[in-house]
């Protein structure tokens, strides 16, 4: 065992060596991308138990978080002997189920070598002294390298340590395998490849006609010249940073001229406005929260008791969020005239927020908007449709 693991080392090295001094870089590991690693190779069995070292072959499928983090799972079979009791040849097979995770070293380069660990089940039949199959735990580690001759295939190797661990009273076997193959990406950021470098054309000889300079261009209006710009559709008088981009303050993915709470704490979860999203509510389709159901008397803006735990949530975001303001929207059901469900609507809204205030929270940081009818969040021909339109929401607002 010894000298075979010295002797795949040593053509590994060879292999990676002359992989390295070969032809110049075309791509790297991406982040993004799916991987599809078919191979074959050779399987070297612990040599107590009996069992014949043999070819391996198989497949991995993998997903690359980053260019370094990447997950794979793969099986890989071997199909074996040994010797029974009687001293005859048995045929068999081993079975090799793993998931590892894969740690990559150079990844924007086209050689890219990896570390890898992990586990799975190690399945054999023909197990001495037993029938069926013989099913172990498996942990294993070791290396690899891809070498990416273009964006989207590379040349794989691989060697890992297998280690079978047999039952609390029987000690482990201690395995070894080498293998070969190709890894197939699908999909991910591909890096941009230079663009080709078009030689000058010689100066003529007669002297050049006078040039007028022309004034670089900034289409968007926002300081920052066309040819540099890399948001050249930035809306007129928004403040942008030196490459032409709306100002991103708190760092929350949204621009400050659409952020709705411009001061979020670094990473926390926001919505398209830029506000945080709320624990206990859902956001609705027209970006709206909503913490559940606040009753009210009929035809009246009284809040009844069990609305309590509803907007003990809203208390609660609030007092998280001390620089989100809310305005608290009113909505009925299409039943009774227009007008009368406009007021109504407008009530209940300042009812709620008359109640958040009774709770501690700055009246400043609440608005109220009475819709009516004119907002329908389901149909108002069935009692569940009005139901779902009789109700309050809260938009974020500056």
């Amino acid at each position: 065992m010894g000298s075979f693991r010295v002797r795949s080392l040593l053509i590994l090295a060879v292999c990676c060596f002359m992989l390295v001094i070969s032809s110049a870089a075309f791509a790297e590991n991406r982040a993004g991308a799916f991987t599809v690693s078919p191979f074959v190779g050779k399987f070297m069995f612990d040599k107590h138990v009996g069992y014949e070292d043999d070819l391996m072959f198989g497949a991995g499928l993998g997903y690359n978080f980053t260019k370094v983090f990447a997950t794979e799972i793969s099986y890989a079979r071997v199909n074996t002997d040994r010797l029974d009791n009687l001293g005859n040849k048995v045929e068999g097979d081993l079975s090799l189920y793993r998931l590892e995770g894969l740690i990559h070293l150079m990844p924007d380069s086209c050689f890219v070598p990896f570390l890898a660990i992990g586990g799975g089940l190690y399945s054999l039949d023909a197990v001495p002294g037993k029938t069926g199959r013989d099913n172990d735990a498996a942990a294993d580690y070791g290396a690899g390298f891809k070498y990416f001759f273009n964006p989207d295939v590379a040349l794989r190797a691989d060697v890992r340590h297998i280690l079978n661990f047999k039952g609390a009273d029987e000690e482990y076997d201690s395995n070894w395998f080498w293998n070969a193959g190709l890894t197939v990406l699908f999909g991910g950021a591909k890096k941009a490849e230079p663009a080709p470098v078009v030689q000058a054309a010689p100066a003529p000889v007669e002297p050049a006609p006078a040039v007028v300079p022309v004034a670089p261009k900034d289409t968007d209006g926002d300081g920052v010249i066309d040819d540099l710009d890399k948001c050249p559709d930035t809306p007129k008088g928004v403040a942008v940073d030196k490459d032409g981009c709306p100002l991103d303050s708190d760092g929350d993915g949204v621009a400050d001229y659409l952020d709705k709470c411009p001061d979020t704490p670094a990473g926390t979860k926001v919505d398209a406005t830029g506000c945080p999203i709320p624990e206990k509510a859902t956001v609705t389709e027209a970006g709206t929260y909503d913490f559940g159901i606040i009753y009210f008397d009929f035809n009246k803006a009284v809040i009844k008791p069990q609305s309590k735990p509803v907007l003990a949530n809203v208390v609660e975001y609030l007092e998280k969020n001390p620089n989100v303001k809310l305005e608290v929207e009113g909505h009925t059901d299409s039943v009774g005239p227009d007008a009368v469900n406009m007021k109504l609507s407008d009530a209940r809204a300042k009812a709620v927020k008359s109640y958040l205030v009774g709770k501690g929270i700055a009246a400043d940081r609440l608005g109220t908007k009475g819709f009516g009818e004119t907002r329908p969040a389901a149909t108002n021909k069935t009692k569940d449709g009005r139901a779902k339109n009789r109700r309050i929401e809260f938009l974020p607002i500056q």
